[in-house]
């Protein structure tokens, strides 16, 4: 299932379907493929998680940052 939402992460409104899309067609790709096809779908797969890993990291720090600096005694009962 894909998230469908909207939200402002600094970078602009990002709608996170648009996201987690590319790994979901190139698993699905890949499930489908030839033999003949497979080492170039994972690559390119390999290439879709690592850019889906930066948008969460980048998300979460932002995250982070914004709820320190609006509930700054919240990090002090961590």
């Amino acid at each position: 299932m894909s998230i469908v939402a909207a939200k402002n992460y600094g970078m602009g409104i990002v709608e996170l379907a648009e996201i987690d899309e590319p790994v979901r067609a190139l698993c699905a790709k890949a499930a489908n493929a030839r033999e003949g096809e497979v080492e170039e779908i994972l690559a390119k797969l390999r290439e879709a998680l690592k850019e889906h890993a930066r948008f969460v990291r980048l998300m979460a720090g932002q995250t982070l940052t914004r709820m320190n600096r609006e509930h700054p005694a919240s990090r002090d009962a961590a």
